[in-house]
This record gives C-alpha cells, sequence and structure tokens, in this order.
C-alpha cells in the first residue's frame, strides 16, 4: 500500500505529512492502549495511551483542533493520576 493510495481520502495532510504520519501513528497507540488497558494491563494501557497523546499532539496543535487537544488533556490528566496511584500506592 502505497503512500498515495492512503492519502487519497485526505488522511495525510498535505502540509505536515511527518505530523500527520505521527497523528496515525498516535492514534493507533491510543486505542491500542485502550484494548490493553481492558484485557491486560493497566499500567501498560496508561503508556500506551499516554505515548499515543504525545505523539498526536503536534498534529492537533498545528491544525488548531482544540476540541482533540482538550478532550484528550483530560484523558492524561486521569492516566497521571491513575499511573501515580499505581507507582505510590501499589494496585491496579
Amino acid at each position: 500500500m502505497s503512500l498515495e493510495s492512503i492519502n487519497s481520502d485526505k488522511l495525510i495532510h498535505p502540509k505536515y505529512r511527518f505530523l500527520s504520519i505521527l497523528r496515525i501513528i498516535g492514534n493507533s497507540f491510543f486505542i491500542f492502549g485502550y484494548a490493553v488497558l481492558l484485557f491486560n494491563s493497566v499500567q501498560l494501557g496508561i503508556v500506551f495511551r499516554m505515548i499515543g497523546n504525545l505523539m498526536s499532539f503536534p498534529y492537533f496543535y498545528k491544525v488548531k483542533m482544540w476540541d482533540m487537544m482538550t478532550i484528550r488533556s483530560f484523558f492524561a490528566i486521569i492516566e497521571i493520576i491513575k499511573i501515580t496511584q499505581i507507582i505510590f500506592w501499589g494496585g491496579n
């Protein structure tokens, strides 16, 4: 599958190709992290989701997707609280 065929539906922003690819990979991490969180390990799932957030944020900022940044920030705050709880007080 070539990059041109993926871009046929404007999945990759023409001005921000690298950031678009980071967004796609970051969203994949975010979704995969959610599945890991539900079915396997809370700690590992949160780590995947946080990596996904970090990879997606630059694109959302550049194209001014403030709604996505806001909702993902709320998720990140909740995840940071949970990871802190796991690190300092143990447990799931």
